[in-house]
């Protein structure tokens, strides 16, 4: 045992994170965060945690009796150690965050890249990517920001040293605080960027999208190949009578086949994934400012960049039950063969992620109608011809 490994003995770890539901239906967005935090749980904090020692504690994991929010509140006061995972802003993480930063105890914040939709600039929060190479790296980042909090290098936020040790405002300072929020701001010259430069932003966000989701649907049909060989194989080797070692062999090549693909395809996804992200934010401002102002807007331009959106949602749900379907047999190949675990929880993860991203983009369809509306109603009429 070393000396670092017992930094943390007798002390607690409380990991405050999206949680999900793990008995929702698979490729669910409530089941997908459960497996995504037990991911998170089994790959990075617990073996951060066990690096120094710290007893690991997550909220659904408390067995003792009492009222759960009781719990949570006591460890968010006392914990010794509390890591924050801020993936997709969840409420309840957020609202505990917030109570923890009133206490001047150790708290490091993580949270995924593209999934922060505020500024923690701040607050250092470790950011990662949701690959497996990702995940190694937010573990070891993770690592070395306890070690450094355990020797007293962290720091409190400005809401600690508030809550904790800051002396009252004076009264006078709160007023003038009043009076210069009231007073109005000073307009200055406007900056926003004309609707042409705002279409050739998202045009390019677009692309971006596109592109990697056709970077992965070939990874899908490389992947699809290879178990459809597989399956041939196992039923040939089945024929010949090999039993379940010639099973083991099918089971293993194919293993090897798929590592490459499906390391791809999980790439590929989170690339689309992020992607869309960004895009969807894009979108959405441009077709509001379709829908607010369409005299502004190119009618024909305009209607070029919805059917380019419509287009690469039809071409993301065309893909989808394929994905699903891909996903659940994925998950039951760790119960065949222990060599298909990694391809399979590639694909599992990936196929999550893919849902996530084509659920964002379905939901353009209704502003999508509403700018055409918009679009239309505001369009030139052609003269008649007599």
């Amino acid at each position: 045992m070393t000396e670092e490994s017992t930094l943390g003995s007798g002390k607690t770890a409380f990991i405050i994170c999206p949680i999900g539901d793990k008995l929702e239906a698979i490729g669910s967005e409530s089941r997908g965060r459960y497996e995504q935090s037990s991911q998170m749980w089994e790959e990075v904090f617990q073996p951060a945690c066990d690096t120094f020692g710290f007893e690991a504690i997550r909220a659904d994991k408390i067995s003792a009796p009492g009222e759960i929010t009781d719990q949570v509140f006591v460890l968010l006061r006392d914990a010794d150690l509390v890591i924050a995972d801020l993936s997709g802003a969840n409420p309840n993480v957020m609202y505990e965050l917030g109570l923890r930063h009133s206490r001047a105890m150790m708290t490091i914040q993580v949270g995924e890249h593209g999934r922060l939709p505020f500024d923690v600039n701040t607050v250092r929060t470790i950011q990662f990517r949701r690959t497996e190479s990702g995940l190694f790296d937010l573990r070891e980042s993770l690592i070395s920001s306890i070690r450094s909090a355990l020797s007293g290098g962290g720091t409190a936020t400005s809401a600690t040293r508030v809550w904790s040790d800051a002396p009252p405002v004076e009264s006078e300072a709160l007023l003038l605080a009043a009076r210069t929020s009231a007073a109005p701001e000073d307009p200055g010259e406007p900056d926003e960027p004309a609707m042409l430069e705002i279409l050739a932003d998202g045009e390019t966000g677009i692309k971006d999208v596109a592109e990697h989701l056709g970077n992965a649907q070939v990874s899908i049909l490389e992947i699809n190949e290879f178990v459809v060989e597989g399956t041939a194989a196992i039923k040939a080797s089945d024929e010949a009578g090999r039993g379940f070692a010639g099973r083991i062999l099918v089971s293993r090549n194919l293993a090897a086949n798929l590592a490459e693909p499906t390391a791809d395809l999980d790439n590929q996804i989170e690339a689309f994934y992020e992607a869309t992200i960004l895009t969807d934010a894009m979108v959405r401002f441009i077709i509001r400012r379709m829908v607010d102002d369409p005299s502004e807007v190119d009618h024909d331009e305009a209607i070029r960049y919805l059917n380019t959106i419509e287009g690469l949602v039809e071409a993301a749900k065309s893909s989808e039950t394929g994905v699903v379907a891909m996903g659940r047999a994925a998950e039951s190949w760790a119960k065949v063969s222990r060599d298909l675990r990694a391809p399979g929880k590639l694909i599992s993860r990936a196929s999550h992620r893919y849902i996530e991203a084509t659920s964002m983009m379905a939901a353009w369809d209704g502003p999508i109608a509403e700018a055409r509306e918009a679009l239309d109603g505001n369009a030139i009429p052609t003269p008649a011809v007599r």
